[in-house]
């Protein structure tokens, strides 16, 4: 009887024994994937806090900004077609529709002004080579397509702001293609 609850005894330590060292050899592989710093998914911080903030890993101020440009406005000329995006008169909002091309100098437009709450529509167009379109702080990704060919890129933007849109994973001769977003404030 003495020995088997001296063999419970000894089970039930051996066991706490190899928990912790279980525990412990997790947070020593995940500080070491994490090059030392503690931050990783334990939350374990080291008392740093960033300089700047990011999103998606990147810099917000590269791909956000709240304050929009001065003297910017709504140039209905710009769009390819400006018609209600809804039937509700009081909503004001409008579905502005825009031709873009796209090649290795870059977006043509490289910036749409457009209102909070208007419906955009991007009639996309790849000219030189395979591009995608990302607009990285509203999490938009619109698929790649081929040389010459044009797609219909919808969405509504419900914040304002300035906001990058850009050539994400499928930008051709390696190089970083950019524009911009401005969404203006709506008066309520």
């Amino acid at each position: 009887m003495w020995y088997s609850n001296l063999m419970n005894q000894s089970t039930r330590n051996g066991i706490i024994i190899g928990l912790v060292i279980v525990v412990v050899a997790i947070v020593a592989i995940e500080l070491v994937s994490r090059g030392g710093s503690g931050a990783g998914m334990f939350g374990i911080g080291n008392g740093e806090v960033p300089a700047e903030p990011t999103y998606e890993g990147r810099l917000l101020k590269e791909v956000y900004e709240s304050d929009v440009p001065r003297d910017v406005e709504v140039r209905d000329k710009d769009a390819k077609s400006v018609v209600p995006a809804s039937p509700d008169s009081a909503l004001d909002t409008k579905a502005r529709r825009f031709d873009m091309r796209v090649t290795q100098d870059g977006f043509e437009p490289n910036e749409i002004v457009v209102n909070q709450w208007d419906r955009v529509e991007i009639d996309f167009t790849a000219v030189d080579g395979k591009y995608d379109f990302s607009i990285p702080y509203l999490g938009s990704y619109f698929f790649p397509i081929e040389q010459g060919e044009k797609k219909l890129f919808i969405f509504t933007v419900s914040a304002s702001g300035t906001f990058t849109f850009e050539c994400r994973d499928y930008c051709p001769f390696g190089r970083t293609i950019q524009g911009s977003l401005v969404v203006l404030p709506r008066e309520l």
